[in-house]
């Protein structure tokens, strides 16, 4: 059985803490999909002007790993205004609706630098 659950709410709710307690009560992957965009807005901030650009911002989303999710890189007040900007974009929205499935296909999500970073404490992905 498939299980998602997604928590939404407007900025500094609580949606992370308690996104963090459902998946720990229910033994899922907790991803913090913030991190996502902020990794998008870093990397767009850093690209150039025309990062906005709905093909552009889509190729650098595409490109996003988990390296580029370092929560302590990411929260500042320029990337939180850069992650607004390409969470508006479409096709940086399709990209991320698929990256939860590639994480958990991948090295990264079994291994113990992905949890110490991401305070992940699962041992199973079930995407």
């Amino acid at each position: 059985m498939k299980f998602v659950v997604a928590i939404d709410g407007p900025a500094a709710a609580g949606k992370g803490t308690i996104a963090k307690a459902v998946a720990k009560h229910f033994d899922l992957p907790h991803l913090d999909t913030g991190l996502l965009y902020r990794g998008i807005g870093k990397k767009a901030l850093a690209y150039s002007r025309t990062s906005y650009y709905p093909e552009v911002a889509k190729q650098l989303a595409l490109d996003l790993k988990p390296s580029d999710l370092n929560p302590n890189e990411l929260r500042t007040p320029e990337i939180a205004e850069a992650a607004s900007k390409v969470a508006k974009i479409t096709e940086v929205r399709e990209v991320l609706l698929r990256f939860p499935t590639q994480l958990c296909k991948s090295r990264w999500w079994s291994s113990s630098r992905w949890k110490r970073y991401r305070n992940c404490h699962m041992s199973r992905c079930r995407y």
